[in-house]
């Protein structure tokens, strides 16, 4: 099975679920800049930052009314294949 990672945010996935299934990945739409910090008891004493991420792949289909071509809603930065 053809393992891929997304070159916008980094996430590796396959494109064919186990069942055959294709799976389509999106980017969450924002990346933690800062992560958040605890005190000792677990309680947060500073939370964490996040800013918008830039070229978000998201591989969901949209159809084209005129063409009916199906494309995906975003390439972001592609995937690069796994070995």
């Amino acid at each position: 099975m053809t393992t891929v990672q997304c070159n916008s945010c980094k996430a590796t996935y396959s494109p064919q679920q186990a069942d055959g299934s294709a799976y389509f990945h999106a980017c969450s739409p924002d990346v933690v800049t800062t992560p958040a910090v605890f005190d000792a008891a677990g309680k947060i004493t500073a939370p964490e930052a996040r800013a918008p991420r830039a070229n978000i792949r998201n591989e969901n289909l949209i159809l084209d009314p005129q063409t009916k071509q199906a494309t995906i809603v975003s390439a972001g930065n592609g995937v690069t294949v796994l070995p």
